[in-house]
């Protein structure tokens, strides 16, 4: 009889639990942009950015939106400890030096948190929220989200994840400066990764011939996004060609694919933990 009424416990509460832990599921290791607030564009930047602070320092930084962290109803009180829970559920970090880094922002509250892992001590939270008042919620109080996370992402490589993997006890930006590092040396992959993205838009220009004049490198494309693609409706950029030889000009009007989530056998985290330190804002 005793075994019967545990069992029917079980029955009962099982379900309870693994609907008090749902938590986004992850398609990507550095970006998931379930709230389609990142362009194309700055997805690219921001995943080669990532990618190369996980080559060069062994950090694993990742990027979430939701529409709102309310729908994945684990039961939390706020979004400082739903991205806690979420940050351990997914493992985020090196397992032993913990030194994980999420960022989550979620539309429908307008609320950002930056979750860091249990291996940072409190100078990175003070720095992390400085960084979520300068780099992040300027932008997201003009609507501009995508700029912002680029920009403030950027912010977290340089001044948190960096002088972190190198030991430094504070963060660049605080109280004891940059460290004694010198700064340009964090921007040089950076530096190297936009200019390779700028080679990608002039190569095109400098190939095609002109339709009227067939001069080579005198055809100038210039694009405008008027609707950005998601995963399930494609976006629309009107373009505007024009050569500087002959004075030939076009118009016209071209579709962006839908932007799909890239998977080549699906990477996964270190298994690293958050004690809930970190930093939250609102805009």
């Amino acid at each position: 009889m005793i075994r019967m009424l545990i069992f029917v416990g079980l029955l009962l509460f099982a379900p309870i639990s693994g609907f008090s832990q749902t938590f986004p599921e992850y398609d990507d290791v550095y970006v998931n942009d379930y709230a389609n607030l990142i362009s194309a564009e700055d997805e690219e930047v921001l995943q080669r950015t990532l990618q190369i602070l996980k080559a060069d320092n062994d950090i694993e930084m990742t990027v979430l939106t939701v529409p709102s962290w309310r729908d994945y109803r684990g039961g939390y009180p706020t979004l400082d400890r739903f991205a806690t829970a979420l940050f351990n559920h997914w493992g985020i970090g090196h397992n032993e030096r913990n030194d994980g880094i999420l960022v989550l922002v979620a539309q429908s509250e307008r609320e950002i948190r930056i979750e860091l892992g249990a291996g940072y001590p409190e100078s990175y939270d003070r720095r992390a929220e400085q960084i979520i008042e300068q780099s992040f919620l300027p932008a997201f109080r003009a609507d501009a989200y995508s700029r912002g996370i680029r920009q403030g992402v950027s912010s977290l490589v340089i001044d948190l994840a960096k002088p972190f993997a190198e030991g430094a006890t504070t963060p660049r930006g605080g109280h004891n400066g940059s460290n004694g590092r010198n700064p340009v040396t964090f921007l040089i992959p950076f530096a190297i990764f936009a200019a390779f993205i700028g080679a990608k838009k002039f190569l095109p220009n400098y190939l095609r011939r002109c339709p009227a004049c067939k001069s080579r490198a005198t055809l100038h494309r210039e694009s405008r996004t008027i609707q950005e693609a998601t995963s399930t409706m494609e976006g629309t950029r009107e373009i505007h060609e024009h050569c500087s030889q002959c004075g030939y000009e076009s118009d016209y009007s071209e579709n962006i694919p839908l932007r799909t989530h890239k998977r080549t056998g699906r990477s996964s985290f270190g298994g690293g933990s958050s004690s809930g330190g970190g930093a939250s804002g609102r805009w």
